[in-house]
């Protein structure tokens, strides 16, 4: 049994006592800070093949080929390219930046997938970094964001195919790749599918990595502080499985302005843009499946709209305060994408907490299969997307997608709930649980009677140290609960002037200047939301009890 382990080590235990027969570690000596190897290892003819993530802790991603039998290093082959190799133009030369491609990402999160016939291996890379930091790596920077085909033998680049250039929203294909059989002008072609975070589907040859569904060049928002790439790809006449901006357009009220593209990029200054899949897109993670039989591909993720901002100038900042807004919720998108036309054949959508992280299952039974965030295992019909099925297991949050196997000549389908397998066959036996309790949407609400109007925000530390910003347009806390009768009092505590004043306009602070502040005493009980007349996207609420 091979795994990898979350310090950057692969290792084979023996299958009958458990022990390990060895291990290797494929990531830096001495180790860097949060590498690990998170994608299962792919073995193929006596070789391991694998990746090293996680180059969102600024090094660069991997990916290597181990012997089996002893894990022997064979090849590796790192994915941001150094001086020299193809693919460094694109990053800075000189500089200031002229080192950051050292610490450029691209980490290898997820399994492979390999062709012996073609002697190719396919992994996906991650995002670029540092993430934000668009004004630090000038240029398209390879080979973030992209698919590989290294050749088996050698670990030598045969092509690669890149979904976003200069990525500025950890827009990486974050879902293992999936190869299948194409049909393009009556001929078999052996193609692969990658999901880009943002739901859109490349198609692709798998030996040229040519699209087998067209692709064409948009023009995109552009920032010259982020130095945007001028225009993206995407597949022609296609469909995001989590849809278009229709979705937001009548749900998206003021202050906050609408951009309706997913590559809006995080600005300095321009608080208020919200943007579809901002400030991360959230088709990721779960795994796709497909079926030869209806050539559907199944997929999940969520559709959101959220704020396109950054709150500092250190590219190596991450990150804004968490904020009261009135932006919609978001959505949990389950559905199918005609592998033929790239086009939506059916989609079912729940609250995102339901969504569950389970991935889908298609069966030669034309039956798909998913666990849902609400402890229930679900069984689909594959062609029209129908809800056949469901069992309550009493454990929320499935942990990746099912399996199915044969035992006692019977077909079985597993999958894990939690930290429970659950295994199923017609005429199963076992009862179903009680429904766990429902989890609310997160909207912690501090007892004070004191609000600043500005927080202090500690990045992410993901290897470059801990590093700070004033979010001037966040609450603190954003929302806050009192007694009736209770004076609240509101603090400057940023550097701009700010007058508080309640949505209904029962009350106000008038003008603050920083390190003023103001009084208010909170007569009536119910739950009142305020909001920063000079910076009406500042917003926060308090609930007041009787």
């Amino acid at each position: 049994v091979f795994l990898g382990l979350m310090d950057g080590r692969v290792a084979a235990i023996d299958q009958q006592t458990g022990e390990f027969v060895w291990t290797t570690q494929i990531g830096y000596d001495p180790p860097k800070k949060g590498q690990a190897v998170s994608g299962a290892p792919l073995y193929v003819d006596g070789r391991i093949y694998v990746g090293l993530a996680n180059g969102d802790w600024a090094f660069r991603g991997k990916v290597v080929a181990l012997d089996a039998r002893d894990g022997r290093l064979l090849w590796e082959f790192y994915t941001i390219p150094g001086p020299g190799e193809p693919g460094h133009e694109t990053w800075p030369q000189a500089g200031e930046w002229g080192h950051v491609w050292e610490q450029g990402g691209a980490g290898v999160w997820h399994v492979g997938n390999a062709d012996p016939d073609l002697g190719l291996v396919y992994f996906v890379t991650g995002n670029a970094v540092p993430m934000f930091g668009g004004e630090a790596r000038r240029g398209d920077n390879l080979y973030t964001a992209a698919i590989l085909a290294l050749d088996m033998d050698t670990g030598a680049l045969r092509w690669h195919y890149q979904v976003v250039r200069h990525d500025l929203w950890d827009a990486d294909i974050a879902i293992a790749p999936l190869l299948y059989e194409a049909t393009v002008n009556g001929e078999r072609r052996p193609a692969l599918a990658a999901l880009r975070a943002d739901g859109f589907l490349f198609l692709l040859d798998r030996e040229t990595g040519e699209p087998v569904h067209p692709v064409e060049e948009r023009p995109v928002p552009q920032d010259p502080f982020n130095f945007t790439a001028a225009t993206q790809p995407f597949p022609v006449d296609a469909d995001s499985l989590v849809g278009d901006c229709s979705r937001w357009r009548d749900k998206v009220a003021p202050p906050f302005v609408l951009s309706c593209s997913a590559f809006t990029p995080p600005y300095l200054g321009r608080d208020n843009v919200v943007a579809p899949g901002a400030p991360i897109p959230l088709v990721r993670v779960t795994p796709i499946a497909y079926s030869p039989d209806t050539r559907y591909l199944y997929a999940q993720g969520t559709a959101h709209v959220g704020r396109a901002r950054r709150i500092s100038r250190d590219p190596w900042f991450r990150g804004s305060a968490r904020s009261y807004t009135n932006l919609p919720a978001s959505v949990g998108v389950f559905g199918a994408i005609d592998t033929r036309t790239n086009k939506l054949v059916w989609t079912h959508e729940f609250e995102s907490r339901l969504l569950g992280g389970s991935g889908p299952l298609a069966t030669a039974g034309g039956l798909v299969f998913r666990g849902a965030g609400d402890g229930t295992f679900q069984a689909y019909d594959a062609r029209s997307g129908a809800a056949l099925w469901r069992f309550q297991t009493g454990v929320p949050r499935a942990r990746g997608p099912a399996m199915t196997y044969m035992a006692g000549g019977e077909q079985h389908v597993a999958v894990a709930m939690g930290p429970e397998l659950w295994a199923f066959k017609l005429g199963g036996t076992v009862p179903e649980a009680d429904a766990p309790p429902a989890a609310g949407r997160r909207a912690a609400v501090r007892e004070t009677n004191e609000i600043m109007t500005s927080t202090l925000v500690q990045s992410a530390e993901r290897g470059v140290g801990n590093r700070y910003a004033v979010d001037e347009h966040a609450f603190n806390p954003p929302r806050a609960r009192v007694r009736a009768g209770t004076i609240v009092t509101f603090v400057n505590s940023g550097n701009i002037t700010q007058t508080i004043t309640a949505q209904d306009a029962s009350w106000s602070t008038g003008p603050l200047l920083p390190a003023q502040s103001g009084y208010v005493r909170m007569e009536r009980a119910g739950t009142f939301t305020y909001y920063s007349e000079e910076y009406p996207w500042a917003m926060g609420q308090i609930v007041v009890e009787p």
